[in-house]
């Protein structure tokens, strides 16, 4: 059975015409499209403001950035002057530790005068090390 003799195929076949013409006749009111139009130019706008703030703080963070690199010089003067005085103290304090382990020392000279030879050879070992670590540590922390 052909689509010419009025056969089930003939019942089934779409015309491409006619779709065409029944979605000429479709009438999307002119509401809806002016609706459609404004949001689109809304979104363009939001989109446009959003690109420009970006811009805006972009600008601002890239004048923060060289602000402080232009203070480093002036900050790197200031850490090398506290780094002075910290080795000053340091050492002014290590001066003052010397006078009161030499004290100390004078104090407990006369007992130590009184241990036997191999404890005195201790003691003064002791006091070396004592001594020699407490240089490494001020030398370490001022410089």
């Amino acid at each position: 059975m052909s689509s010419e003799t009025g056969g089930p195929a003939a019942r089934h076949t779409i015309d491409r015409e006619d779709i065409v013409n029944t979605m000429l006749d479709i009438n999307i009111p002119e509401d809806v499209a002016k609706t459609a139009k404004d949001a689109a130019y809304v979104a363009v706008g939001f989109g446009v403001l959003t690109f420009q703030k970006a811009q805006v703080r972009r600008r601002e963070l890239v004048e923060l950035a060289r602000h402080q690199l232009q203070q480093l010089p002036n900050l790197e003067g200031q850490l090398t002057e506290v780094r002075a005085e910290f080795g000053r103290r340091v050492k002014d304090i290590d001066g003052r530790i010397d006078e009161i382990a030499g004290r100390v020392q004078a104090q407990f000279q006369p007992l130590e005068d009184r241990l036997p030879a191999p404890a005195q050879a201790v003691l003064g070992q002791a006091r070396e090390a004592g001594s020699q670590l407490r240089h490494y540590i001020v030398t370490a922390i001022a410089a």
